[in-house]
């Protein structure tokens, strides 16, 4: 396990608070099965207007340095963690899986081309909405009915919690490690097993129109591989982030899910369910106790070498050991995926669309007016037109993508009408910028293509 130190800070009062340590871990993870199909995604929305573009952990995964050190595999998810696992050496284990699982989107990653056109990246100027969530899962249904207590069948009906998030309940954080790796958590209600204050809960009632089922390996293991869906849900139409003209620090979102099971991990005779049966399915006793679980899809990286220098995509994992107690190194529920000795990435799509142009969300008054860039693209010298009603303090500076100013352009008194500013832009990397004028406090903004 990475070691993490994790900061908190109050804008009102600065203060610092620092957790323990992480220690390694040896085994962190549980036992990887595999996934037995890959499963094709439809790139069609639900029907909403203004979209632009899916998000995914494993895109930015495979367009960074680790691409060709990922495999796919599956896991499991149980609210409990007593449940057994059968092995094909006849040896039962319990408590294999995760209690939830989840993903943090920060939508301005460098990693991130929304479209081909870098006209349409987003950037901290774009404020945005969620407009939908899809996620490879498994979900194996070992039992449809059971009885009422009066000898009637009823059948069973597991539920799949999906959590959203947005704002200041997403923490920003960073690893105490030679690259100080960002990571972003939730904090974590170990009394009920679920994460604290979501901004929204969505019940999915599961029935077996939602089921996978397992299948036997390839090296002939039965319940080694499984078969995968997609799920695509609509996100709560509150699920928005105001850019504020590029100031709000608090503007990721993120979404977690729990499966809990009708199915009781242990039943009236005291008998133990079983999940995983990797042994021939013949040789079970009759009227064994099986389980009904639900799974999700991930990569691994066992070379444990993603940097997540500058953003906050984020896996969020919830194993039983940091779910029910804190841990000793101040894990409380909730790991982020590159907390791990193999950094792990989940399997979950946002649908993402801007609800601003690429430019300040801020209205500007009359005071003064921002006039477009000439040339625009340009590859030398640049001229910016502006208008001041009165004599007043002018900066201009120009910013990449993400928001890191890349040149003071100006930053003097300016003499009211019509004025202009040039700067040259041969010693910087072809794209998008903005140039951001600021006069008293207000700001607007204006897009430039550099080839």
């Amino acid at each position: 396990m990475k070691k993490l130190i994790l900061l908190t800070c109050s804008i009102a009062t600065m203060s610092l608070s620092v957790l323990a340590q992480k220690a390694e871990t040896k085994n962190p993870m549980p036992q990887k099965f595999y996934a037995a199909n890959k499963v094709e995604k439809s790139k069609t929305s639900l029907g909403k207007a203004n979209i632009t573009n899916w998000y995914n952990h494993l895109i930015f995964a495979e367009k960074s340095e680790i691409a060709g050190n990922l495999r796919g595999f599956v896991s499991f998810l149980r609210h409990d963690s007593l449940a057994k696992y059968v092995g094909d050496d006849g040896v039962t284990s319990y408590g294999q899986g995760w209690i939830s699982f989840g993903a943090v989107l920060d939508p301005k990653d460098a990693l991130i081309d929304v479209e081909l056109d870098p006209i349409n990246r987003l950037s901290k100027f774009n404020s945005y909405k969620l407009d939908s969530l899809r996620f490879t899962y498994l979900y194996v249904r070992n039992v449809d009915t059971q009885t009422d207590g009066l000898g009637n069948p009823v059948s069973v009906v597991d539920t799949l919690f999906i959590c959203y998030f947005k704002g200041s309940s997403i923490k920003k954080l960073f690893l105490l490690d030679a690259d100080s790796n960002r990571l972003a958590l939730l904090d974590w209600n170990r009394l009920v097993r679920f994460p604290s204050t979501p901004f929204k809960v969505d019940t999915i009632l599961l029935t077996d129109k939602d089921s996978t089922f397992a299948v036997t390996s390839q090296t002939g293991i039965p319940e080694g591989s499984w078969r995968n869906k997609v799920m695509q849900v609509a996100a709560p139409s509150t699920m928005t982030v105001n850019a504020n003209g590029g100031s709000n620090a608090d503007n990721l979102i993120a979404a977690t899910f729990i499966f809990k099971s009708a199915v009781p991990t242990i039943n009236s005779n005291g008998d133990t369910a079983i999940m995983v049966y990797q042994k021939d399915p013949s040789t079970l006793p009759t009227g064994t106790h099986r389980a009904n679980y639900f799974g999700f899809y991930y990569l691994s990286n066992d070379q444990g070498n993603w940097k997540n220098k500058t953003h906050y995509n984020t896996t969020l994992l919830a194993p039983k050991w940091s779910s029910y107690k804190p841990t000793t190194n101040g894990w409380d529920g909730y790991l982020s995926g590159n907390a791990f000795t193999s950094d792990l990435f989940v399997d979950v799509d946002f649908l993402v669309s801007t609800t601003s142009d690429n430019i300040s969300v801020k209205e500007v008054p009359n005071s003064f007016s921002l006039g477009n860039a000439f040339p625009n693209p340009s590859s030398q010298d640049v001229t910016i037109a502006f208008d001041l009603k009165t004599n007043n303090n002018v900066n201009i500076k120009l910013v990449n993508l993400v928001g890191q100013e890349v040149m003071n352009i100006a930053n003097d008194k300016f003499s009211a009408g019509a004025n202009e500013v040039k700067f040259n832009v041969s010693n910087l990397a072809g794209g998008v910028y903005f140039y951001t004028m600021t006069v008293d406090g207000v700001s607007q903004s204006q897009k430039i293509m550099i080839k």
